[in-house]
């Protein structure tokens, strides 16, 4: 699925407002991972400044892409 659209946080609150703690691990472009009420949530660095910085999955779906992170996510580098 292609998106369209990118930090389109309003379209997401609901991962916009969450304090999610996201856990270091490479897979493929995949390079953190969280789980959030049951569902796996996965960022993916894309080719910037081509394109925009990251995208989120999640239950591999993709969702958003995004430059500029949610101020509630805390990233364990």
């Amino acid at each position: 699925m292609k998106i369209d659209k990118e930090d389109n946080w309003e379209d997401f609150p609901e991962y916009f407002n969450a304090k999610i703690i996201w856990n270091e691990e490479k897979i493929d472009r995949f390079h953190f991972h969280a789980n959030v009420d049951g569902k796996k949530l996965s960022l993916r660095l894309n080719d910037f400044p081509e394109e925009p910085m990251f995208t989120l999955f999640v239950d591999n779906f993709p969702v958003i892409n995004f430059t500029e992170r949610p101020e509630n996510w805390k990233m364990n580098w």
